[in-house]
């Protein structure tokens, strides 16, 4: 693409986000667009899947809900003009500093050394992006898509990760100073060589201390979650069935549709676990930590809660999915039939759907939980936000 073809395409994009008649999106797809400086441009929706940028300078760019899908954006190493004379010319960094990004599908991209820093990402996709090196000082990664994602060496200092998914990413060497971490998904995240002394994952959702825990109890994690990655296809389902795990600290772990039917989990650490479609029948959670755990259509039938900190919890409805991930339109709700749920916490939890009926809530802590359309054959009625 020439720089005038560039132009117009820029215009006319400007154009079309004011509406004008005579205005039409730009669609950049495969465009090399390697070393033009682009610095305020306006390419807000625009098309740039696969879209070659290397060296490309897009400082201070609205980029926001942009199809950068696959995009080249990483260190351009350009050769001189002349053919006769070609040979390899300086390195240039693809500057996008302060570039917004917001909602931008960046998907696959290869980002390496590429310059983000205080850009603003955030909602963005970066599942499985290249960026080893990349620089993301004080980005705004907030609620952003970085499953998979190659982030070793990374500059990730004061940025910020809040809400932010990655599982699965690698963050090994990667430069963490003052960054925030809260309420980020880091499940089967890799962070060798990580220095997170400042305290940056204290609020952050992963598996807090496999150091702690027995050796045949991690090594069966780890299966469980490539059993969960792969769809079975993978790794081996946990089964801890009537196995004694009273006290133990599996803060964050992801025990998706894990067998513990009959397990004592007495005082076990269980907060921000995934524990969806779990069998947790007649298990004994007498005085377990939960706290906004995800229990979504778990097996509870008959299972001991007394005393248990379930605050924000989910024990609600969960939509059952093809093999091939797509929901199909059916829910599963929890069961909690016969559950012993004295004396429990259950600020804020989320019982819609859920199956009630023999449930004992005496002495339990209700203020704010919903059990909209939940069964309870027993005649229990709990308070829905709200009502007085």
């Amino acid at each position: 693409m020439t720089r005038d073809e560039l132009v117009e395409a820029l215009n006319s994009h400007a154009r079309y986000l004011n509406g004008d008649k005579d205005g039409r999106r730009a669609d950049l797809s495969g465009a090399s667009l390697a070393g033009f400086h682009l610095p305020q441009a306006t390419l807000k929706g625009a098309q740039l899947a696969g879209a070659d940028l290397r060296g490309a300078k897009l400082r201070n760019a609205k980029l926001s809900r942009a199809d950068l899908r696959e995009a080249d954006l990483r260190l351009g190493v350009f050769t001189q003009p002349n053919p006769d004379t070609a040979r390899l010319g300086p390195k240039r960094i693809t500057q996008a500093a302060h570039t917004v990004l917001t909602g931008a599908q960046l998907d696959r991209a290869r980002l390496g050394k590429a310059d983000f820093s205080n850009a603003d990402l955030t909602n963005s996709n970066l599942a499985a992006v290249s960026a080893p090196e990349v620089n993301f000082m004080g980005a705004m990664l907030r609620d952003a898509d970085l499953s998979g994602a190659d982030l070793t060496g990374a500059n990730l200092a004061d940025a910020q990760f809040q809400g932010a998914n990655l599982t699965g990413a690698n963050l090994s060497r990667a430069v963490v100073e003052r960054a925030d971490f809260a309420l980020a998904v880091l499940r089967r995240t890799k962070v060798e060589g990580v220095d997170f002394s400042a305290g940056a994952l204290d609020r952050a959702v992963m598996l807090k201390n496999p150091e702690r825990l027995p050796d045949d109890l991690h090594v069966a994690l780890l299966a469980h979650e490539r059993w969960i990655a792969s769809n079975g296809a993978d790794g081996v389902r946990a089964n801890f069935a009537g196995r004694n795990l009273a006290r133990v600290d599996l803060s964050g772990a992801d025990l998706s549709g894990a067998d513990l039917k009959g397990a004592t989990l007495t005082g076990a650490r269980l907060a921000d676990c995934l524990l969806v479609m779990a069998d947790l029948a007649a298990a004994d959670l007498t005085g377990a930590d939960l706290t906004s755990a995800d229990l979504g259509g778990a097996d509870l039938n008959r299972a001991i809660l007394k005393d248990a900190g379930l605050a924000h919890a989910n024990l609600g409805q969960v939509e059952l999915k093809r093999p091939d991930g797509t929901p199909d339109g059916r829910l599963w709700p929890a069961n909690l039939e016969g559950t012993d749920m004295r004396r429990a916490d259950l600020t804020g939890v989320n019982l819609r759907g859920a199956r009630l009926a023999g449930a004992n809530f005496d002495g339990a802590l209700l203020a704010g939980a919903d059990s909209t359309g939940a069964d309870s054959e027993a005649g229990l009625h709990l308070r829905r936000p709200g009502s007085a």
